[in-house]
C-alpha cells in the first residue's frame, strides 16, 4: 500500500513532467500539490509507525520540560501542545505535515523550479527517511529549504530569514544551525561572502564541541558516507551544467553545490556516521533542488530530463523499499 502510494505520487511527477508549468492557475496548483501529498501522508500514517515516530507519540504524553525537549521545542513541545487540543496523535502528525508540505511548497515557489520537482522531491529518499523516521529533523529541513528559497531570490530581504524563519528551523533541529554561513553567503555581498566563510572555517571546531549534545539514535543503515558521494556526485553534474558560467551570477548554484559538499564533508570526518547523515540530509536537499533546477533550464530534452530526475530520487525506494532505509 505505501510503496503504491509512492508509485502513484512518480507517475503524478510524469504528468507534470510534460510542461514546466501544466497548471497557470497558482491557487490549483497548491491545492493538487497538497491533495496528493496530504493523500501520501495519510497512507504513510496509517501503514504503521517506525521506532522513532512511537518514540514522538509516546512524547506527547510526557509532561517534562527539560533541556533536551526545550533546546528543540517546536516538534517535541509543539506537537504536545497540540495533542492536547486535539485528543488525537494521528491527526497531530497530519496538521504537522501539513505544515511542513507548505513550507516545501513555498520553498519551491521562491526557487522558482519546475511543477513536476514539487511532487519528485517527495520521492526523494532522504525526505521520505525524515518523514516517516528523523521527524525533527525533516520539518527541520522543510522550514530551512524556505529559508534558503527565501534568500535564493535576491529581492527578498535577509532580516526575516536571520530572525524568523531560520531560528524556527534549528527550534525544530539544532543540525540546522550549521547551515546559517549558507544563508549568510547567499546575501552575495562582500561583506556577507567573508563572514560566511569565517564561519565555514570555524565549522570543525563547532562541530567538535556540539557533537556530545545531539541524539544518538540510529536511522537504520549508515548512509553517511553515501550522502557525501551523492553530494559530490550531484556537485560534479552542476559543474558540467555550469561549466560556461561558473564565475557569473548564474554559477551561484555551483558555488552553493561546493559549499555544502565542504561542509559534509566536514561533518563526516568530524562527526559520527549519524550526526553526518543528518547534516548531509540537509545539505543534499538543497543541491537536489538546485540541479534540477539547472538540469531543467539547460538540457534540450525537458521530459526526457525530469523523468530522469524523478526517477533517480525515487530508485533507492523501489530497489530497496522504504523499511530498508529505516530500521
Amino acid at each position: 500500500m505505501e510503496l503504491a502510494a509512492y508509485i502513484l505520487v512518480l507517475l503524478v511527477s510524469f504528468v507534470f513532467s510534460l510542461k514546466r508549468r501544466l497548471v497557470d492557475d497558482s491557487l490549483v496548483f497548491f491545492l493538487i500539490f497538497m491533495i496528493v501529498y496530504l493523500s501520501l501522508s495519510v497512507v504513510v500514517r496509517l501503514s504503521g509507525y517506525d521506532s522513532d515516530i512511537q518514540t514522538y507519540m509516546g512524547a506527547m504524553d510526557f509532561d517534562s520540560y527539560s533541556f533536551y525537549y526545550l533546546k528543540e521545542p517546536v516538534v517535541w513541545i509543539g506537537q504536545r501542545f497540540l495533542y492536547d487540543m486535539l485528543g488525537s496523535k494521528f491527526v497531530v502528525f497530519l496538521v504537522f505535515d501539513a505544515v511542513g508540505g507548505f513550507f516545501v511548497f513555498a520553498a519551491l515557489t521562491r526557487i522558482n523550479v519546475p511543477q513536476y520537482l514539487y511532487f519528485s522531491i517527495l520521492l526523494f529518499f532522504p525526505f521520505v527517511m525524515g518523514f516517516q523516521n528523523v521527524y525533527r529533523q525533516w520539518l527541520s529541513m522543510c522550514i530551512f529549504l524556505f529559508a534558503f528559497g527565501t534568500v535564493y531570490q535576491k529581492h527578498y530581504r535577509l532580516a526575516p530569514v536571520i530572525f524568523i524563519y531560520f531560528p524556527i528551523a534549528v527550534a525544530s533541529h539544532n543540525v540546522s544551525a550549521v547551515f546559517f554561513s549558507l544563508i549568510v553567503l547567499l546575501k552575495r555581498s562582500q561583506m556577507f561572502k567573508v563572514l560566511s566563510l569565517v564561519i565555514l572555517l570555524a565549522l570543525p571546531v563547532a562541530l567538535v564541541f556540539f557533537e556530545g549534545t545531539k541524539s544518538s539514535a540510529n536511522t537504520g543503515l549508515d548512509l553517511s558516507l553515501l550522502y557525501v558521494f551523492s553530494i559530490l556526485v550531484f556537485s560534479i553534474f552542476m559543474f558540467l551544467i555550469n561549466r560556461r558560467c561558473v564565475n557569473a551570477s548564474k554559477g551561484i548554484n555551483f558555488v552553493v553545490c561546493v559549499y555544502i559538499l565542504v561542509v559534509a564533508l566536514f561533518s563526516w570526518f568530524f562527526l559520527s556516521s549519524t550526526s553526518s547523515e543528518r547534516v548531509s540530509m540537509f545539505g543534499l536537499m538543497v543541491v537536489y533542488v538546485l540541479l534540477a533546477k539547472d538540469i531543467d533550464l539547460r538540457v534540450k530534452q525537458k521530459f526526457i530530463s525530469r523523468v530522469c530526475v524523478s526517477s533517480c530520487g525515487f530508485f533507492p525506494l523501489f530497489v530497496f523499499g522504504t523499511r530498508s532505509f529505516i530500521i
